[in-house]
């Protein structure tokens, strides 16, 4: 999270970054007492003390966003409380149910989580043996399950510089940890073979792979679709190098339809006889936004890194992007928007939008240093 900056307005950002031509729509799906409402945790972070240098102290408040109305309400009390340094910084993987895990990897340290004591939300920290950055990860709060997918060399490890034979399969339920080890198919790519995201349960369940062929110079994905007693492996062409360049890309899944937003914004359908990205024009047109003023922030906060990143509910995409003290997101059914949300720290100040009707402005009296979205952190680049 980020320290306060110079107090100023950029309103040609908040403009662009909401053309992304929203359409209000009244169908059902991802709703609570009839109406769209998407879950959030706001989270907010301050330093630890002088004590203990390079700490952060970090407090989270369940939130809910109206899609209908515009509407952001949130929890009072933190829902929980985290001690924040070099040995500790877990993952939080969440769905927007009731239970949030705090997931660890390796050596790092656990334990420092405090649960809020009037918040409903349930909070579990998981410990796996896994590299945070080869791993596939998802909640589920309905079936108390947290799901990893993360490829595992001859050698017994998981390192990212070896070649492997298997994709682990680990799930978490309470403190029973079961692993299921899935064979790669024998045309599998000698080379880069990274889980990027998963679907499912452990019983059922789809894994996207990256299969990058070293050897052969050639790129694409794999699908597996698993059932208790089945594989079933699908190769997906086209270039994939621009998922894992740099920071990567973030994905996410509502239904059958995967989406990305580099190398540029797309969406690959599960369904199709033949998977291939194609484009997305609502990522796209957020993205353009995004390019063109992106050296107006520049100028505010100075190497402020600001990108699209994703995350779902129910039936609904969610797209957020963040600077420093300013944040966007955006929620969309099919290529539909239905709702806009925009908040300034600095001016403590809030605007929103239910479709395409016009942001309404009001007070933001909390303080949202970042919000953890539904599904943010399944992907495995993040």
């Amino acid at each position: 999270m980020f320290k306060k900056q110079v107090l100023g307005v950029i309103l040609i950002i908040i403009m662009a970054l909401g053309l992304a031509g929203c359409n209000s729509a009244a169908t059902k799906g991802g709703q609570s007492g009839g109406k769209d409402v998407i879950p959030l945790i706001m989270l907010t972070s301050e330093p630890a003390g002088e004590n203990d240098a390079g700490s952060m102290e970090r407090e989270a408040r369940l939130a809910s966003w109206d899609l209908k109305s515009g509407k952001l309400s949130w929890e009072q009390e933190a829902c929980f409380r985290q001690e924040m340094g070099e040995e500790y910084n877990p993952r939080l993987i969440w769905d927007g149910g009731s239970r949030l895990f705090a997931c660890s990897f390796g050596s790092q340290e656990t334990g420092r989580l405090i649960k809020g004591q009037a918040s409903k939300l349930s909070v579990q920290e998981i410990r796996t043996d896994s590299m945070p950055m080869v791993a596939a990860i998802k909640a589920s709060s309905e079936q108390d399950e947290l799901l990893l997918a993360y490829p595992r060399s001859p050698s017994g490890e998981s390192p990212d510089s070896l070649i492997p034979e298997v994709i682990v399969i680990e799930s978490h339920r309470g403190d029973l940890v079961v692993k299921r080890e899935l064979p790669l198919p024998d045309y599998a790519a000698k080379g880069d073979i990274m889980p990027l995201l998963i679907s499912g349960n452990s019983s059922q369940f789809k894994l996207l792979l990256l299969n990058n062929d070293i050897e052969a110079a050639e790129d694409g994905l794999l699908l597996a679709k698993v059932a208790e007693q089945q594989e079933d492996w699908q190769k997906i062409k086209g270039e994939t190098l621009g998922l894992i360049v740099g920071g990567g890309t973030d994905l996410a899944q509502t239904g059958s339809n995967i989406y990305r937003t580099i190398p540029e914004p797309a969406k690959l359908s599960l369904v199709q006889r033949e998977p291939a990205w194609e484009e997305f024009s609502p990522l796209s047109d957020l993205q353009a936004g995004l390019s063109k003023n992106i050296e107006k922030a520049m100028e505010k906060y100075g190497d402020a890194y600001c990108d699209l990143r994703l995350g779902s509910f129910k039936d609904i995409l969610l797209v957020a992007a963040d600077l420093p003290e300013e944040h966007w997101i955006w929620a969309f059914r099919g290529e539909k928007c239905i709702g806009r949300l925009y908040t300034n720290n600095e001016t403590q100040s809030m605007e929103s939008s239910p479709g395409n009707e016009k942001m309404q402005a009001t007070a933001f009296s909390a303080r949202a240093d970042w919000f953890i979205l539904p599904a943010d952190g399944y992907g495995q680049y993040k």
